[in-house]
């Protein structure tokens, strides 16, 4: 409930109304949800460490009120077991002044879950929305109020209170979970305190949670074939490594024919004479007692041969198993240069088909893609044949870029030296060096040398970065902080708030959020204290837990007077005057850090209408 100001009957009905729309939402859906405990101190209080409540006719009664030297009050809930979390619901009465300064003493809000710090939160005037999270609990809070005199005004000045809704789920919860409520103020009654209302503590149903997880299995050798451990080895139900007998396994897909998985056994076999390469196998397993509770993941078998070690991929990217040829060529001094499959190993070439001829040098593109590289360990095979007589020599390297090639003799260069036949193609094993390849650089050292491709069996490819994306808006409100019922018109002030938000998934690269606000051409900023001897000491006001950014004021905030928008920040110089400043143009936001997904942030200043 937002508030108690229709009385204690209107409270009660809406409390019924409210468990029984909750109660037939969730007997649809089949839950078990719980309810644990459940208080509006509108009658005997017991349990808690400190059951002291009082009264005000806009709030009813409530728990507390907490200050200085009587700050906490604990409770302790006993949850179902199995339950995968327990829901803590209350409300928060912020009542008065909470200076939250160093003249008057910083105070905050604390809770505790079995005796761990969760948060510690100062509470500005007004506080908007916040959320985060700490080892297996997370939590949320949003107001129910814009700062209003809700009780208790004792001494006389318009500090006014603000209601907030508190949220708190325990993921996991052990059998008991103790749960501590703590106002660290730095006053007594009546300057400041806190109250505590409208609980409900619920238990969510137990689960019974089946996973499959990836395995890490040693390189299986291609040659002779052979099996890995079980896929079985890490899966969990209810994060319990499973009994066998109690799931079944569906293979769903083999990246090879040669690389199977045994529905019966959990197995994965490869067949001899399988070729190198990284080779993906999905499955999924369902609990044999409840087909409708599966899990399915994509296990990765690595194989080697005699011919060449194992090549794995770096981490972050995902293997692509397959068969890759030449993409492109520069240099060398035939225009026919090799692209595509080479032809067969004991292939004539003539030097007017897929052949090249190189002198001195030519480059190959093996991927075409920034993002893909060939891995380390990888064997490529390059064909190579002689022409004008039966015996040349070739060196071989390669680079993560088109420039960077190691020198001839290096690490990560190889020479190839062949007295075949006269122009018929012959095959040459190149091991790629550590860190992967993504070009290739032929060197002639003699005689005659052509080239029709290479062949080679897996890449790697970057996984994508998440994405972000990036919204803003800005509202505008009446500043009245004596709550006199001022009107939007000339002579009065408003307040300013932008917000921005990301809601992709990504994070926003550190350090690039810079933000350009246009002042309306009929408001004058107003560079003094935001709320006049209030909380806040600076003209703009940051609003941001979460989001991961920082904000100084003096660093991350500047001014133009220009006509036109700044290029940049290092662009807005303009020093505003002390006061209402009519020649303030444009407001420039500069926050540090890197802007997490999902989060978001704002920021509020104060404005004369003209």
């Amino acid at each position: 409930m937002v508030m108690k100001n229709l009385g204690n009957t209107f409270k009660i009905c809406v409390r019924s109304i409210f468990l029984w729309l909750w109660l037939c939402l969730a007997m649809n859906a089949q839950a078990q949800t719980t309810v644990i405990y459940e208080d509006d101190f509108e009658g005997t209080v017991s349990g808690w460490t400190d059951n002291s409540t009082d009264f005000a006719p806009a709030v009813t009664n409530f728990l507390g009120r907490f200050a200085d030297g009587q700050t906490t009050t604990s409770r302790t809930f006993t949850a179902p077991a199995g339950s995968d979390e327990l829901v803590i619901e209350f409300d928060l009465y912020r009542f008065d002044s909470w200076d939250n300064q160093a003249d008057f003493g910083f105070d905050r809000f604390e809770l505790e879950i079995n005796g761990t710090e969760i948060f510690s939160l100062a509470f500005p005037n007004p506080q908007a929305a916040r959320s985060g999270s700490a080892g297996n609990v997370d939590w949320s809070h949003s107001p129910l109020t814009d700062r209003q005199e809700l009780a208790f005004n004792n001494s006389g000045e318009f500090w006014f209170d603000q209601l907030h809704r508190f949220e708190v789920t325990v993921n996991n919860p052990a059998a008991s979970v103790t749960l501590t409520l703590r106002a660290a103020l730095s006053q007594f009654v009546p300057d400041e305190s806190a109250g505590y209302d409208n609980f409900l503590v619920t238990a969510g149903p137990p689960t019974n949670d089946i996973l499959a997880v990836t395995e890490t299995f040693a390189a299986v050798d291609g040659d002779s074939g052979g099996t890995t451990p079980s896929v079985l080895s890490s899966d969990t139900i209810n994060g319990t490594i499973l009994n066998p007998s109690d799931v079944t396994i569906t293979p769903i897909s083999s990246t090879s024919p040669n690389v199977i998985l045994n529905a019966s056994t959990g197995l994965i076999t490869v067949a001899a004479n399988t070729s190198a390469g990284i080779y993906d196998v999905e499955y999924e397993i369902c609990e044999t007692i409840n087909l409708g509770n599966c899990s399915s993941v994509v296990e990765t078998v690595t194989v080697f041969t005699a011919g060449g070690s194992a090549s794995f991929c770096p981490v972050g990217t995902n293997a692509i198993p397959g068969t890759y040829h030449v993409l492109s060529a520069t240099g060398g001094s035939n225009p026919n240069r090799a692209v595509g499959a080479p032809l067969a190993e004991g292939s004539q070439d003539t030097g007017a088909n897929s052949g090249i001829t190189f002198f001195p040098s030519v480059i190959y593109d093996l991927t075409n893609d920034p993002s893909i590289l060939v891995p380390e360990g990888s064997v490529i095979e390059v064909s190579l044949a002689g022409n004008f007589n039966n015996s040349g020599s070739v060196a071989v390297s390669s680079a993560l870029d088109n420039t960077n090639f190691p020198a001839a003799g290096s690490t990560g260069s190889q020479t190839f030296s062949f007295n075949n036949t006269n122009n018929i193609f012959e095959y040459f094993d190149y091991t790629v060096p550590a860190g992967g390849v993504r070009y290739m650089e032929l060197d002639h050292l003699s005689g005659g040398v052509r080239f029709d491709g290479v062949i080679y069996n897996t890449q790697c490819q970057e996984a994508s970065a998440p994405a972000t994306s990036l919204s803003a808006n800005k509202s505008v409100e009446l500043y009245d902080p004596q709550n006199l019922g001022l009107y939007a018109i000339p002579g009065n002030d408003v307040i300013y708030t932008i917000s921005v938000a990301n809601t992709g998934t990504g994070d926003v690269d550190s350090g690039s959020m810079v933000l350009f606000d246009n002042m309306p051409e009929d408001v004058v900023f107003y560079n003094g204290d935001f709320d006049d001897g209030g909380p806040e000491t600076d003209p703009v006001i940051f609003q941001g837990a979460g989001s991961g950014l920082m904000f100084d004021y003096n660093t991350d905030v500047a001014f133009s007077n220009a006509a036109t928008a700044p290029t940049d920040f290092a662009s807005c110089t303009y020093t505003p005057a002390s006061g209402y400043d009519p020649n303030v143009t444009f407001i420039c936001l500069n926050p540090t850090g890197t802007m997490a997904g999902g989060s978001s942030w704002s920021i509020s200043f104060r404005s004369r209408i003209d």
